[in-house]
């Protein structure tokens, strides 16, 4: 048997404001007056109560000391007035300790941690695949501690950690369950635990909200039927001769939270590496046959570049512009949703209900012909028609910028074979819609509309199909009349202008027209539903998320009334909807699916065949295991409990303290409810992101706001009364710092209307111990401001260029290379990330040329240095346009951990 020296590991205890819950403490803030040692009792001070506690800490609880770096100390390591953060279970005269972390330096300080530089040491993350090699272990050794029937053992060798006691990172092992088994592996029932192989017992983690047992660990599954070099499409097919180009992104695919079939993949989970021991893990899991359906099982956030997943998410997709249609897609009799969002990528919603029960809780890519999945590029406005007239149904695509896809159905009816064929085109040119005229915008500006969103109608009473589209900018939908087909069976079609509504052309209030043509009141004329987008304050003050328009006409003489729409409740009020309409409940009365930003809605028709009711649900459709993002923008410990909060404009959002994938639940606000700051400039886009820092050194925060115009404004905190009119920073000559576009308010190109987009990043960056300034703007310059006066009344030296990374950028500040100095983080929307390492000394930062820190593929990567986990190193966190992805640093460094399989058995009988 293989015999190695028993270690333990650190787990990250997340611990936030004081809750009690029943008989546990979830957190008790201790100061320790003093510490029996040989009954592990623990003497201190509340600091919340004031109470004097007396606490029992047992032999299996753990004590991570926080500071300078995190490690597991003993309880005779413990001193007075260190600060404890503990949770305890008080149903007991002496409360019991499950967990401790020590947030003082103890008498004897760990050596700082010297990570590798990145631009050194960081490869692109790749699986590493196992290899089944006999290894001299006993199984019956280890306690069969999972609910499944199967388990695999997985060793993960030792890496390098520097001189840090314990560090955490992702590590990974490829898991070919059909080639085995012949079977599918049940995503719900796989169990991560690592195990002591020399006591043979499971060791515990408390670090993962979604454990069925003390010793689970976070995991995800990434299943091989999503390619791992995924062919993204980049550009909008405008851009590219009117042809979808794709480039491979490795592991693009995994952040849509998509499902796979669960035949074979790769399993990554949280490894904890102490010193140089290899660690061991169990992996439980069961297998489904034919028959059996497969669900998606539990998705952790692992550092790995992924996104952020829970178990029921609060919305239906993390990205916006979400549009839809209705089909039976999988032929089994139920209505299945189609989608498309802002990234162009093609999705269903496959409905796993009963005809009179719809139920949607998978998204799965939908996949071309040759098996790759279908993205447009940018924006996707899906169509399911039989557009060629040969019995089976294509795909229109509306797409980035003004066009429209055709995917030709190679396949028989029900066998979805989809190629690209062309864009819809008049007169050998591709269709574009009108771009005037605009509400509410300078028409000189907007060059070409964005993309439509379709349906088709036989509106002339000619026999066939009619297009119909909705512009983008413009509010209006369009009429393109078929005039018959080619030889392949294509229609030709003839410009017919826009629409009309009581008299004059139909604008949906005020941009994002999205038809869908129904029969509301079974008078034998076609209605016509919409969405809409406010531009205008008259738009937003009349603003409808679904407009509903009455034919009064005849057949082959269509015309509209505006009617209110027959709903029953509250419908939100979110912009870019798309209706459409479908029996989902098999009652016979059509049902209204409609999709707005980044939600869907089933809206059930409670009325009747001529007088429709679609009743409002309470919340939209909400998948299993779907993306859900981190409720802020930035990070900052807000309320001093040693946890980070997640700051969004004036809401602080608090640490809870539960585990992975890591929960911000409690809402402080930092102004009062009646009270904001705004410095808006009445022009363009006022994009602002304001930040909290305690810029004047006083103690408390201070709130910074970077304007259109590319000022930022300092609104200092006095005593807990914030200055509400604010400064503008300047420098010492007495000129406001300003970056972005040199206007004051003449705009006559889109650059120039969306601002400065101000963003900024406070620290002491040359070690004067007065706060300094990192500016960002628009055309991704990155500059830096050095405060040459005091706390008080700051002064600034001309903004100094330190970097320019081509467009809008987020920066922040860590000490990336741990020599004590504030270095730069910047990402930027074009997907360029840099660090300029600052090379200066006290009074003189200087900052280096920078480099690519080599991220995994994000999509827009705005950038941040947060240390996560905990576990003493900062970690990339970024808010991108995917979602929440976080990119855990030993991962930067090294990327996953191979496991290597040592044995596969089957629980003993």
């Amino acid at each position: 048997m293989l015999r190695i020296t028993p270690h333990v590991a650190t787990f990250a205890l997340m611990i936030a404001a004081p809750v009690q819950a029943g008989p546990v403490w979830r957190n008790m803030i201790l100061t320790v007056d003093s510490v029996e040692t040989d009954d592990r009792i623990v003497v201190g001070t509340d600091e919340r109560t004031k109470q004097t506690r007396r606490l029992h800490i047992p032999d299996d609880a753990l004590i991570s000391r926080l500071v300078p770096t995190r490690r597991l100390i003993g309880i005779e390591q413990l001193v007075e007035g260190d600060r404890l953060i503990c949770r305890a279970d008080v149903s007991g005269d002496t409360p019991r300790v499950t967990a401790v972390r020590v947030t003082t330096e103890g008498p004897v300080a760990d050596a700082p941690s010297t990570p590798r530089p990145a631009a050194v040491a960081a490869p692109k993350p790749q699986f590493m695949a196992a290899a089944f090699e006999a290894v001299d272990i006993e199984p019956s050794h280890l306690r069969w501690a999972g609910a499944s029937s199967r388990r695999v053992l997985v060793e993960v060798p030792p890496t390098d950690i520097g001189t840090r006691e314990v560090d955490d990172a992702p590590a990974a092992v490829v898991l070919d369950i059909l080639e085995r088994f012949k079977l599918r592996i049940d995503g719900r029932s796989v169990q991560v635990m690592r195990v002591d192989p020399t006591s043979g017992e499971p060791m515990p983690c408390d670090d993962w909200a979604y454990r069925r047992s003390a010793f689970d660990r976070p995991h995800r599954w990434y299943d091989a039927a999503i390619p791992f070099d995924y062919p993204q499409v980049i550009a909008g097919i405008s851009r590219t001769d009117d042809q979808p180009r794709r480039t491979a992104t490795p592991g693009f695919g995994y952040q849509y939270a998509s499902v796979g079939d669960g035949k074979a993949g790769k399993l990554a989970f949280i490894h904890t590496q102490q010193a140089r021991q290899p660690s061991y893990y169990a992996i439980y899991f069961d297998l489904l046959d034919d028959q059996e359906r497969y669900e998606p099982g539990p998705r952790g956030w692992l550092g790995d570049g992924q996104v952020r997943c829970e178990q029921t998410a609060r919305y239906t997709f993390a990205t916006g512009h979400v549009r839809i249609d209705l089909v039976d897609f999988d032929g089994d009799g139920l209505t299945d949703i189609i989608t498309g969002d802002q990234n162009g990528q093609l999705m269903w919603l496959a409905n796993l209900g009963e005809p009179d029960a719809p139920r949607f809780k998978q998204a799965r890519l939908i996949n071309d012909a040759d098996g790759r999945p279908i993205d447009v590029g940018i924006h996707a406005a899906p169509l399911v028609v039989d557009w060629n007239d040969d019995g089976v149904e294509d795909l229109l695509v509306g797409t980035y910028t003004n066009r429209i896809a055709v995917y030709r159905n190679h396949g028989e009816s029900g066998d979805w074979r989809l190629r690209f064929h062309d864009v819809l085109r008049i007169d050998g040119k591709p269709l574009e819609l009108p771009i005037s005229p605009i509400v509410g915008r300078d028409e000189s500006i907007f060059q070409h509309d964005y993309y439509p969103v379709l349906d088709t109608a036989d509106v002339d009473g000619d026999g066939d199909a009619d297009l119909l589209a909705g512009g983008y900018v413009t509010g209006r939908i369009y009429l393109y009349e078929n005039n018959g087909r080619d030889d392949d069976g294509w229609p030709a079609l003839t410009f017919c202008g826009p629409f009309e509504a009581d008299g004059k052309p139909i604008n949906v209030g005020d941009w994002c027209a999205a038809p869908e043509v129904i029969d509301l009141n079974g008078d034998g004329l076609p209605d016509l539903l919409s969405g809409a987008h406010a531009m205008t304050p008259e738009g937003t003050a009349a603003f409808r998320a679904l407009r509903c328009y009455q034919n009064v006409g005849e057949v082959g003489g269509w015309r509209f009334r505006e009617i209110d729409a027959p709903l029953e409740g509250e419908m939100p009020t979110t912009a870019l909807g798309t209706p459409r309409v479908a029996d989902m409940t098999a009652d016979g009365l059509p049902d209204l699916v409609f999709s707005g930003g980044r939600n869907i809605w089933l809206l059930k028709n409670v009325g009747s065949e001529t007088a429709p009711r679609f009743r409002i649900p309470q919340s939209p459709i909400q998948l299993k295991w779907g993306t859900v993002n981190l409720p802020g923008n930035y990070f900052v410990d807000y309320n001093d409990d040693g946890m980070i909060d997640a700051v969004s404009r004036y809401h602080v959002n608090c640490n809870s303290g539960r585990g992975n994938p890591y929960f911000f639940d409690d809402t402080i606000d930092v102004l009062p409810a009646d009270v904001t700051i705004r410095h808006d400039s009445g022009i363009g886009d006022d994009w602002f992101w304001p930040r909290l820092a305690d810029f004047d050194g006083d103690g408390d925060w201070d709130i910074l706001f970077g304007d259109w115009f590319g000022h930022v404004w300092l609104h200092a905190n006095n005593a807990g009364t914030y200055d509400l009119e604010g400064e503008k920073l300047a420098d010492i000559s007495g000129a406001p710092l300003r970056v972005g576009p040199e206007t004051d308010g003449d705009v006559s190109d889109f650059t120039a209307l969306q601002g400065a987009r101000t963003v900024f990043v406070v620290g002491d960056f040359d070690g004067d111990d007065v706060n300094d300034l990192v500016l960002g703007d628009t055309f991704g310059k990155v500059y830096y401001a050095h405060n040459v006066g005091t706390a008080d009344r700051p002064g600034f030296e001309s903004l100094v260029e330190i970097g320019d990374l081509g467009r809008r950028l987020l920066v922040d500040a860590t000490d990336w290379n741990a020599d004590g100095r504030l270095d730069v983080l910047a990402g930027s929307a074009n997907g360029r990330v840099r660090v300029f390492l600052n090379n200066g000394k006290k009074g003189a930062a200087a900052f280096a040329d920078g480099f690519d820190p080599n991220l995994p593929p994000i999509l827009q990567p705005r950038v941040l240095a947060v240390d996560l986990n905990n576990d003493g190193d900062d970690d990339i966190f970024s808010p991108s346009l995917m979602g929440s992805i976080w990119v855990e640093r030993s991962f930067l460094r090294q990327g996953y951990a191979p496991g290597r399989i040592l044995h596969i058995e089957a629980r003993p009988e």
